[in-house]
């Protein structure tokens, strides 16, 4: 299987984050309440991000700006033998996956008439849950197909011709030899 290469991932996590930014403007949650009272349809609300979630949305939008400004970085070759940007998409896109799918399972309350009103969930919601799991899948290209953090060559076989061990403290220790007694 051939992987996808680093440009076409960066593409699909910018894209994806643009329809995420785009998704913040639908409609996300509406009030469980009838729609119609009697023989008469009620005009029930729905409410886009912005009006309904309190500092996610700004969360949301920060994190798909900064998404698309490492996919941009990405795309113009800026870090070209770096793994960085494609960790960053990782990260900045699962960030925004878990908010996303936080803020479907704890919904806002709709203070109706009195008692608090449950909220469903609209396509707003289920679209940025898509280009949020977009995002994922494309950092996750972006990171197999980039650079990956290598140790340097010339270390370890520096470390084979003067005997010495690397520990895991990270310093090189010089190799014992075990003769058996005979």
């Amino acid at each position: 299987m051939r992987l996808p290469s680093q440009r076409t991932a960066a593409t699909l996590v910018a894209v994806a984050a643009g329809v995420l930014i785009l998704s913040l403007f639908l409609d996300w949650y509406r009030p469980d309440l009838p729609s119609y009272v009697g023989r008469r349809a009620s005009n029930v609300p729905t409410f886009n991000a912005f009006e309904a979630l309190e500092r996610s949305d700004v969360y949301l939008v920060v994190t798909a700006v900064v998404t698309l400004i490492v996919a941009g970085l990405l795309l113009a070759s800026v870090w070209p033998a770096s793994p960085a940007p494609g960790l960053v998409l990782g990260v900045t896109s699962l960030f925004a996956l878990a908010l996303v799918i936080y803020r479907g399972t704890s919904r806002p309350d709709y203070l109706g008439f009195g008692p608090l009103v449950d909220m469903t969930l609209q396509v707003g919601w289920f679209i940025a849950l898509l280009a949020a799991a977009s995002m994922v899948c494309g950092a996750v290209l972006a990171v197999l197909a980039g650079p990956r953090f290598q140790v340097g060559r010339e270390t370890f076989e520096r470390d084979q011709q003067t005997d010495l061990d690397p520990s895991p403290s990270g310093q090189a220790v010089r190799k014992r030899e075990h003769k058996e007694d005979s």
